[in-house]
């Protein structure tokens, strides 16, 4: 599973479905070892939207290291050089910049979990740098995140390697 092989997983859905919650409740969750061992996760937090300031999660005591306000391919790279992470987490991917430190982090060997914006694999295909990172696999599964009568409805798609 996930847990005991981590891999790059990439979670797309439009604004306000819920990618951010459900980054940070999978991060806290990872972190504190809720599925097995504890993972040490590198939470790149450029905006401070996954665990602002004062936020009351960091009580569960998970193996976080928290690089917020710092640009994300700033923060990954920072990560992947000095933190040992075994994870790295990371919101709403798709610049230029961004992909380049997601590839930089693909070949140290370091999974990503990231989301970006989009209502399906064939959206983000159609955006340059959001397919880079598909041609070159970064991702082994895609969430898609979709509201169907107020309703959460998730779509997994796993991605040939």
């Amino acid at each position: 599973g996930f847990f005991s092989q981590p891999r790059s997983v990439l979670i797309i859905s439009p604004p306000g479905v819920g990618k951010t919650t459900l980054l940070r409740d999978f991060t806290l969750r990872v972190s504190a070892g809720d599925a097995g061992r504890p993972l040490r996760v590198a939470l790149v937090d450029e905006r401070r939207e996954i665990l602002p300031p004062g936020s009351p999660c960091f009580c569960r005591g998970g193996l976080i290291d928290l690089l917020s306000g710092y640009a994300k391919a700033d923060g990954m790279e920072i990560a992947t050089r000095t933190l040992s992470p075994e994870l790295i987490v990371c919101d709403e991917i798709g610049s230029q910049e961004d992909i380049s430190a997601i590839l930089a982090v693909q070949n140290s060997g370091v999974p990503l979990v990231a989301t970006a914006h989009g209502s399906s694999y064939a959206e983000l295909l159609r955006r340059p740098p959001m397919k880079t990172l598909l041609d070159y696999k970064v991702f082994s599964m895609i969430f898609i995140l979709s509201k169907e009568n107020g309703a959460l409805k998730t779509t997994c798609q796993e991605v040939a390697v």
